[in-house]
């Protein structure tokens, strides 16, 4: 039997009314524009109201003049960070710029706007290129085009041979890259970079010269030298392709001692291809050296040397061996006669005595060349005997003779001044005996500077107890001239290549067979002028050529000679020093 519950009835519900909401986003433009010469550049942004990036939207872009007319229409899309980069040329004025974007169903409308002035200021093209590229290594050309300072937007050709290769569109920024490899060939390659003309600037044309190598040699050598007055090795390298050798390559060298890496030279390949660096080795850095090096072209894997290998022995096995070497040669001389061996003797006597002079002379190498740095001389006044002088009368004065130690007499018509704490306290001119009388301090020290034609300036001490009467050397140009060029040259040498003749001796030889000249114009006194127009890899050889004829001139020619020469021919040597160079053979020959 079947029980059946029956409850309320329960109806059916009708449906409620629908409801459709749309939501729109907002959109913002930001807009700047530019002036880049007569190009008028435009870049901005379209972005939402959280400031994210509104892909691939368009943007309508109108261009008026000062007189609101408009002149030209537009229309860019936003990239994927929502920017966009457009630009034209113009002639010069004032222009305003509109930016709108129309809006959808999605996004409100945005609208911007900018100026900018154009003026007629030229294009300046700025082309990076590799100058050497190794086989078919990429080789890339950075651009960059811009107009008082602010990047222009345009296109720039690539000619090869003065035909058309390629054409680079330039970045809202005026930048563009572009790969020369596909168009490079074996050998030198001549490419132009051309931004066209328009109607309101000139064309702008800059070319670079591209290498290409494909087989390349990186030869070296390694040779015990005396450079740079200091004894070592000098590292020579040499870089080639199928054309020769290849400049403006960076070289690094890396010396080891003993299996450690001690230092890191560097240096550029000259125009042919070779490069040269210097290692000091004294004598206490014995044992196993080696050195390698890598050169590095603009474009491509670097090259390498693989270098080469040499030991410096103990210093004290040294004197040992040269000692048994002049017993040898003293045997010899013994052997083959009394004449020789009385010249043997002689020939020791200089070497001995050259030394001895060598020696004493390092002392004061180091006042020599604070004198250089100086451009004057610092010397020692000398006592003279007290006798009865007028110019000594009064008791707080001190008579000063000025004397020209190269040719032993007085220097007349010169003149001293003093200089105390506060500058210039007295100056006297000097009679035709080279006399004159200065105050003496009564208290603290004073300096005596004493100057005069044809002599280099020189100072001395003057203080409270200093005798009544004093002698100031002073140093003739031609004097000063001949030692500069001993101080440089026996630093690298240990010899006086000008002879055993005194100063004296040489004056006395001229006064005999010339009378007084003046200097007249002379080729090395113009090539003095002009040496900071060589180039660097020029200079040394040139200018010990110049150091060695002024040093012939001045001292046997019989002219005088303006303190100017000196200071000339001491630039001279200080850029000589600085260089480090050792004297060419020749070059010191001809002097002797």
């Amino acid at each position: 039997m079947m029980a059946v519950i029956c409850g309320p009835e329960i109806g059916r519900v009708s449906p409620a009314a629908a409801f459709e909401v749309r939501v729109r986003g907002h959109a913002s433009l930001e807009l700047e524009a530019t002036g880049a010469g007569t190009t008028l550049g435009v870049r901005g942004r379209l972005v939402d109201d959280v400031g994210a990036g509104l892909v691939q939207r368009r943007v309508d872009l109108v261009v008026r003049d000062e007189r609101l007319i408009e002149v030209e229409r537009a229309r860019v899309y936003t990239d994927f960070n929502g920017g966009f980069s457009w630009s034209t040329e113009r002639a010069p004025g004032v222009y305003s710029v509109e930016a709108g974007h129309a809006g959808s169903e999605h996004l409100s409308v945005a609208s911007a706007r900018a100026s900018a002035r154009l003026v007629p200021e030229e294009v300046e093209l700025r082309v990076q290129a590799p100058a050497f590229v190794l086989g078919g290594a990429p080789a890339p050309v950075e651009l960059q085009a811009s107009s008082g300072g602010i990047g222009v937007a345009t296109y720039v050709s690539v000619y090869r041979a003065r035909e058309a290769v390629a054409a680079v569109e330039l970045d809202a920024y005026g930048r563009g890259t572009i790969e020369l490899a596909p168009f490079l060939k074996q050998g030198d390659n001549r490419f132009d970079f051309v931004v066209e003309p328009s109607p309101y600037r000139d064309e702008v044309h800059q070319s670079r010269s591209v290498r290409r190598g494909d087989s390349v040699a990186v030869t070296g050598q390694v040779e015990q030298v005396f450079l740079r007055l200091q004894r070592g090795v000098e590292i020579g390298i040499e870089v080639s392709d199928e054309r020769g050798g290849v400049p403006d390559l960076r070289v690094v060298w890396e010396v080891r001692h003993d299996g450690e890496v001690v230092r890191e030279l560097e240096g550029m390949t000259d125009a042919a291809g070779r490069a040269r660096g210097f290692v000091e080795v004294a004598g206490a850095d014995e044992g196993r050296w080696e050195v390698s090096a890598e050169v590095f072209p603009d474009a491509g894997a670097p090259l390498s040397w693989p270098g080469e290998r040499w030991d410096v022995k103990p210093a004290p096995w040294e004197r040992p061996v040269r000692g048994l070497a002049v017993l040898a040669a003293v045997l010899a001389l013994l052997w083959f006669g009394r004449g020789a061996l009385l010249s043997f003797v002689r020939r020791a006597r200089q070497i001995i005595t050259g030394f001895r002079a060598r020696e004493a002379s390092r002392g004061g190498e180091e006042g020599f060349r604070a004198e250089l740095d100086r451009g004057h001389e610092q010397v020692c006044l000398d006592r003279l005997p007290e006798v009865s002088d007028a110019l000594a009368s009064e008791e707080r004065r001190v008579v000063v003779e000025l004397w020209d130690r190269w040719r032993e007499r007085p220097v007349a018509e010169g003149v001293v001044r003093v200089e105390g704490p506060e500058g210039v306290e007295e100056s006297v001119r000097g009679g035709p005996q080279g006399r004159c009388s200065v105050s003496r301090p009564s208290v603290g020290q004073v300096t005596l500077m004493a100057q005069a034609p044809g002599f280099v300036l020189a100072s001395a001490r003057l203080d409270a107890s200093s005798p009544a009467r004093v002698r100031l050397s002073m140093t003739p140009v031609p004097l000063k001239i001949r030692e500069l060029y001993r101080w440089l040259i026996q630093r690298a040498h240990g010899d006086d290549l000008w002879g055993t003749l005194t100063p004296a001796q040489i004056a006395g030889a001229l006064s005999r067979h010339m009378g007084p000249q003046h200097a007249a114009g002379q080729g090395w006194q113009q090539e003095l002028e002009r040496w900071r127009e060589l180039a660097p890899q020029e200079r040394p050889n040139a200018l010990l050529r110049v150091l060695t004829a002024a040093v012939e001139e001045t001292n046997f020619s019989g002219h005088h000679y303006d303190v100017e020469v000196w200071h000339r021919v001491r630039e001279v040597v200080l850029e000589l020093d600085r260089l480090g160079v050792e004297p060419v053979a020749g070059a010191v020959g001809q002097a002797e």
